[in-house]
């Protein structure tokens, strides 16, 4: 798109930046340690608990249809607006309506809500932040803009931590949980602020046709389009391969017994590393391709899934801490490459619908292997951490099984997209 000026959005650049940052900060507070604190307190067993925290990814189906009612070049900078309140309204919600005593049902119902309209605008965000980049320096903004919001996420995220740990020893959860609604509620305001002054790029008039996805255009986008069905595979087994996770907030405080302040500890280290090969791992996929760096992260993911499936109780804080850190490290590097290279295979203009379509296609695999995984758990966990006369707990069986699908992501399905060369999308924007 050549009729962009993209040095009039330099000050909306660093806006989207802080507003990545403020966002971030909210969904901390409803990752891992912090989701299983509520689900904890609401009486959840472990499959119920991978269960719920895979409905933010089934609420990605909602993109499917989402995207059938946005118009091509169209402004979606108020939609985005609207759904991120309702989102963050519901958040705070969250945190307020479990010490009144909600019943389990109603929680799940508002957390699906939540997600829901996160779903809808998330792609659409995206799609204009990213809008206002330069292509050929994608890698470097999205490895800065994470950088900031990892920073700014020890330091949220240990205080966080330290707190919850603070008030669940002294019995008085609901304190802290009333606190953390009130973050939210303060965080939500910042980052309305900044998406309201963060400005929306002005297309020529030969690009506003203001059309709507057709079942043809989307068939065009995703079915008939080899590397991006390519782009939504390898995305999708990379999303049911990480079905190991949505389980890992009741294993480590139920099973392994860390403490809130000692995961808080962690996730502050996780950020840090992260933080520390973001910058590299952008430049990386400028110099040489976004799915050399994805295969590459993928490895070090795998190797870390390998050495979580020795991870027990007695050896939980040193093998379950190296796992998270090398996983935490590696996820900047896959989550900018899969999201890079859908926008490389697909059109400007149509880049909302194929991320919407792609993140709806992969939180669908999500939530049903979830589902399936959830069967395994509870069969494993009744028959006392047992499988066929071998002591083995969920979690390990789980990551064995994510290996070997990263293993076939790696070597079987990626190289396809290797062999296609380079994007063929490529648009007259300049490189610096």
């Amino acid at each position: 798109m050549c009729g962009i000026d993209y040095d009039i959005y330099k000050r909306s650049r660093l806006l989207s930046i802080i507003q990545a940052a403020a966002e971030y900060f909210i969904t901390l507070l409803f990752t891992t340690a912090h989701l299983a604190s509520i689900l904890n307190y609401m009486n959840a067993t472990t499959a119920q608990q991978g269960i719920i925290a895979s409905i933010a990814s089934l609420c990605s189906a909602i993109q499917f249809f989402s995207v059938m009612f946005v118009r091509k070049n169209s402004s979606v900078k108020a939609k985005v607006i609207f759904l991120n309140i309702v989102n963050q309204t519901v958040f705070i919600l969250l945190y307020c309506l479990p010490p009144i005593g909600i019943s389990l049902g109603f929680f799940i119902f508002l957390f699906f809500l939540a997600y829901a309209a996160s779903a809808v605008y998330s792609p659409m965000r995206m799609s204009w932040h990213l809008s206002i980049v330069y292509d050929g320096v994608r890698g470097r903004f999205t490895a800065d803009k994470e950088i900031v919001s990892l920073l700014g996420g020890m330091l949220f995220t240990k205080i966080c931590g330290d707190m919850l740990d603070k008030y669940t020893l002294a019995g008085d959860t609901e304190t802290c949980f009333y606190i953390f609604a009130a973050v939210i509620g303060g965080l939500s305001a910042i980052n309305f602020i900044l998406l309201v002054f963060i400005k929306e790029p002005k297309y020529d008039e030969e690009q506003e046709c203001g059309e709507k996805m057709t079942f043809r255009r989307f068939l065009e986008i995703t079915v008939c389009k080899k590397q991006v069905r390519t782009v939504a595979l390898i995305c999708a087994l990379w999303n049911i391969a990480n079905v190991t996770n949505m389980f890992t907030g009741a294993y480590i405080t139920n099973t392994l017994g860390l403490s809130y302040g000692f995961i808080a500890n962690l996730s502050i280290v996780c950020s840090l590393s992260r933080a520390l090969v973001s910058r590299p791992f952008g430049a990386l996929a400028d110099r040489t391709s976004w799915i050399f760096m994805l295969r590459l992260c993928m490895c070090f993911v795998a190797v870390g899934f390998f050495i979580n499936i020795f991870c027990v109780p007695e050896n939980g804080k040193i093998l379950f801490s190296v796992f998270f850190v090398i996983y935490n490290a590696s996820l900047g590097g896959i989550q900018s490459s899969m999201t890079n290279l859908m926008l490389d295979y697909v059109p400007r203009s149509d880049r909302t619908y194929a991320m919407g379509i792609n993140n709806a296609f992969s939180g669908i695999c999500i939530f049903v292997f979830t589902c399936l995984a959830s069967v395994l758990v509870d069969a494993i966990e009744r028959e006392g951490n047992m499988l066929f006369g071998i002591a083995v707990y969920p979690q390990q069986l789980l990551s064995a099984i994510s290996v070997l699908i990263l293993l076939f992501n790696i070597f079987l399905f990626a190289p396809r997209l290797m062999k296609n060369g380079s994007c063929e999308n490529a648009e007259c924007c300049p490189q610096g």
